[in-house]
Protein backbone atom coordinates (compact mmCIF):
# COMPACT_ATOMS: atom_id res chain seq x y z
CA UNK A 1 0.00 0.00 0.00
CA UNK A 2 1.56 3.32 -1.05
CA UNK A 3 0.56 6.93 -0.51
CA UNK A 4 -0.40 7.11 -4.18
CA UNK A 5 -2.87 4.28 -3.70
CA UNK A 6 -4.34 5.93 -0.64
CA UNK A 7 -4.82 9.25 -2.45
CA UNK A 8 -4.03 11.21 0.73
CA UNK A 9 -1.31 13.67 1.68
CA UNK A 10 1.13 12.74 4.47
CA UNK A 11 0.24 15.61 6.81
CA UNK A 12 -2.58 16.91 8.96
CA UNK A 13 -4.39 15.44 11.93
CA UNK A 14 -6.41 12.84 10.02
CA UNK A 15 -3.30 11.48 8.30
CA UNK A 16 -1.41 11.48 11.63
CA UNK A 17 -4.14 9.49 13.38
CA UNK A 18 -4.42 7.10 10.44
CA UNK A 19 -0.65 6.63 10.19
CA UNK A 20 -0.16 5.96 13.90
CA UNK A 21 -3.08 3.53 13.83
CA UNK A 22 -1.43 1.73 10.89
CA UNK A 23 1.88 1.56 12.76
CA UNK A 24 0.20 0.21 15.91
CA UNK A 25 -1.58 -2.48 13.90
CA UNK A 26 1.56 -3.37 11.91
CA UNK A 27 3.79 -3.77 14.97
CA UNK A 28 1.10 -5.74 16.79
CA UNK A 29 0.92 -8.18 13.85
CA UNK A 30 4.73 -8.47 13.81
CA UNK A 31 4.74 -9.14 17.56
CA UNK A 32 2.25 -12.00 17.21
CA UNK A 33 4.39 -13.62 14.50
CA UNK A 34 7.56 -13.18 16.56
CA UNK A 35 6.01 -14.69 19.68
CA UNK A 36 4.77 -17.65 17.65
CA UNK A 37 8.38 -18.14 16.51
CA UNK A 38 9.74 -17.83 20.06
CA UNK A 39 11.56 -14.49 19.53
CA UNK A 40 10.57 -12.90 22.83
CA UNK A 41 13.08 -10.05 22.72
CA UNK A 42 11.87 -8.62 19.41
CA UNK A 43 8.27 -9.52 20.37
CA UNK A 44 8.67 -7.14 23.32
CA UNK A 45 10.14 -4.42 21.11
CA UNK A 46 7.25 -4.69 18.66
CA UNK A 47 4.62 -4.66 21.42
CA UNK A 48 6.26 -1.54 22.91
CA UNK A 49 6.36 0.18 19.52
CA UNK A 50 2.72 -0.70 18.91
CA UNK A 51 1.72 0.73 22.29
CA UNK A 52 3.67 3.94 21.63
CA UNK A 53 1.65 4.56 18.47
CA UNK A 54 -1.56 3.62 20.30
CA UNK A 55 -0.82 6.37 22.81
CA UNK A 56 0.44 8.80 20.15
CA UNK A 57 -3.04 8.88 18.58
CA UNK A 58 -4.50 10.25 21.81
CA UNK A 59 -1.70 12.78 22.22
CA UNK A 60 -1.96 14.04 18.62
CA UNK A 61 -5.71 14.54 19.11
CA UNK A 62 -5.20 16.31 22.46
CA UNK A 63 -2.70 18.70 20.90
CA UNK A 64 -5.00 19.42 17.95
CA UNK A 65 -8.04 19.95 20.18
CA UNK A 66 -6.06 22.40 22.31
CA UNK A 67 -4.94 24.36 19.22
CA UNK A 68 -8.31 24.11 17.46
CA UNK A 69 -10.97 23.98 20.20
CA UNK A 70 -13.87 24.14 17.73
CA UNK A 71 -12.73 21.10 15.73
CA UNK A 72 -14.58 17.77 15.67
CA UNK A 73 -12.01 16.50 18.21
CA UNK A 74 -12.96 18.84 21.10
CA UNK A 75 -15.15 16.19 22.78
CA UNK A 76 -12.81 13.26 22.10
CA UNK A 77 -11.79 12.74 25.73
CA UNK A 78 -15.33 11.94 26.81
CA UNK A 79 -15.69 9.26 24.13
CA UNK A 80 -12.13 8.01 24.60
CA UNK A 81 -12.83 7.13 28.23
CA UNK A 82 -14.91 4.18 26.92
CA UNK A 83 -12.00 2.66 24.96
CA UNK A 84 -10.88 -0.54 26.69
CA UNK A 85 -7.43 -0.35 28.31
CA UNK A 86 -7.00 3.39 27.58
CA UNK A 87 -5.55 4.00 31.05
CA UNK A 88 -3.32 0.93 30.83
CA UNK A 89 -1.92 2.05 27.45
CA UNK A 90 -1.04 5.47 28.93
CA UNK A 91 0.53 3.92 32.03
CA UNK A 92 2.49 1.39 30.01
CA UNK A 93 4.09 4.09 27.88
CA UNK A 94 5.06 6.14 30.95
CA UNK A 95 6.64 3.16 32.68
CA UNK A 96 8.49 1.76 29.65
CA UNK A 97 9.61 5.09 28.18
CA UNK A 98 10.46 7.04 31.34
CA UNK A 99 11.15 4.53 34.10
CA UNK A 100 12.27 1.04 33.09
CA UNK A 101 12.15 -1.08 29.95
CA UNK A 102 9.27 -3.55 29.94
CA UNK A 103 10.08 -6.94 28.48
CA UNK A 104 8.12 -10.17 28.16
CA UNK A 105 9.77 -13.55 28.68
CA UNK A 106 8.36 -17.01 29.40
CA UNK A 107 8.35 -17.69 33.14
CA UNK A 108 9.30 -14.07 33.96
CA UNK A 109 7.02 -12.07 36.27
CA UNK A 110 7.61 -8.36 36.97
CA UNK A 111 6.09 -5.27 38.51
CA UNK A 112 6.98 -1.86 37.05
CA UNK A 113 6.39 1.40 38.88
CA UNK A 114 7.01 2.76 42.34
CA UNK A 115 5.30 1.04 45.29
CA UNK A 116 4.98 2.93 48.58
CA UNK A 117 4.32 0.72 51.58
CA UNK A 118 3.42 2.31 54.93
CA UNK A 119 2.88 0.72 58.32
CA UNK A 120 1.69 2.30 61.53
CA UNK A 121 3.23 2.23 65.01
CA UNK A 122 0.63 -0.32 66.09
CA UNK A 123 1.95 -3.74 67.00
CA UNK A 124 1.35 -6.16 64.14
CA UNK A 125 1.03 -3.47 61.46
CA UNK A 126 2.29 -4.87 58.18
CA UNK A 127 1.88 -4.47 54.43
CA UNK A 128 2.87 -6.73 51.58
CA UNK A 129 2.31 -6.55 47.83
CA UNK A 130 3.10 -9.33 45.39
CA UNK A 131 2.27 -10.63 41.93
CA UNK A 132 1.83 -14.33 41.34
CA UNK A 133 2.87 -16.32 38.27
CA UNK A 134 -0.61 -15.86 36.75
CA UNK A 135 -0.12 -12.08 36.86
CA UNK A 136 -2.66 -11.41 39.60
CA UNK A 137 -1.76 -8.79 42.20
CA UNK A 138 -2.16 -9.60 45.90
CA UNK A 139 -2.07 -7.17 48.81
CA UNK A 140 -1.95 -7.82 52.53
CA UNK A 141 -2.55 -4.83 54.84
CA UNK A 142 -2.94 -5.08 58.61
CA UNK A 143 -3.55 -2.47 61.30
CA UNK A 144 -3.62 0.86 59.44
CA UNK A 145 -1.04 -0.21 56.86
CA UNK A 146 -1.30 1.04 53.29
CA UNK A 147 0.07 0.22 49.85
CA UNK A 148 0.15 2.81 47.09
CA UNK A 149 1.13 1.97 43.52
CA UNK A 150 2.28 4.72 41.16
CA UNK A 151 0.74 3.74 37.79
CA UNK A 152 1.87 0.11 37.99
CA UNK A 153 2.35 -2.38 35.17
CA UNK A 154 2.32 -6.09 36.06
CA UNK A 155 3.55 -8.67 33.55
CA UNK A 156 3.92 -12.43 33.65
CA UNK A 157 5.20 -14.37 30.64
CA UNK A 158 3.40 -12.83 27.66
CA UNK A 159 0.55 -11.51 29.81
CA UNK A 160 -0.30 -8.15 31.30
CA UNK A 161 -2.62 -7.46 34.23
CA UNK A 162 -5.56 -5.22 33.31
CA UNK A 163 -7.17 -2.48 35.38
CA UNK A 164 -9.61 -5.13 36.65
CA UNK A 165 -6.70 -7.27 37.99
CA UNK A 166 -7.21 -9.87 35.24
CA UNK A 167 -4.17 -11.26 33.43
CA UNK A 168 -4.55 -11.45 29.63
CA UNK A 169 -2.10 -11.78 26.71
CA UNK A 170 -0.58 -8.36 26.05
CA UNK A 171 -1.40 -8.64 22.33
CA UNK A 172 -5.07 -9.18 23.26
CA UNK A 173 -4.98 -6.00 25.35
CA UNK A 174 -3.54 -3.97 22.46
CA UNK A 175 -5.97 -5.50 19.97
CA UNK A 176 -9.00 -4.72 22.17
CA UNK A 177 -7.81 -1.13 22.51
CA UNK A 178 -7.42 -0.80 18.73
CA UNK A 179 -10.84 -2.36 18.04
CA UNK A 180 -12.54 0.20 20.30
CA UNK A 181 -10.42 3.10 19.06
CA UNK A 182 -11.13 2.18 15.43
CA UNK A 183 -14.86 2.66 15.99
CA UNK A 184 -14.19 6.11 17.39
CA UNK A 185 -11.56 7.59 15.06
CA UNK A 186 -12.78 6.06 11.79
CA UNK A 187 -15.99 8.08 12.10
CA UNK A 188 -14.32 11.37 13.00
CA UNK A 189 -11.37 11.12 10.56
CA UNK A 190 -13.45 10.20 7.54
CA UNK A 191 -11.10 11.50 4.82
CA UNK A 192 -8.70 8.55 5.13
CA UNK A 193 -9.33 4.96 3.97
CA UNK A 194 -10.02 3.19 7.26
CA UNK A 195 -11.24 0.07 5.48
CA UNK A 196 -7.58 -0.71 4.69
CA UNK A 197 -6.77 -0.88 8.42
CA UNK A 198 -9.77 -2.74 9.84
CA UNK A 199 -8.90 -4.70 13.00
Amino acid sequence: MTIEHLDIFPQGIEFSIFDHFGRAKFFLEQAVNLQNNGDWKVFSWCINTSIYSCRAIKEVIECHAKDFPKSQWHDFDKEYSNVRHATLIATYRVQDFHRSAISFLPGFTAQHGVVKVKTSKQTGSEAEASIDSSGQVHEIKKRNASIKFDRPIFTSGGNITTEENISIPVQQMVNEYLVDLYELVSVKASSVPWETLRV
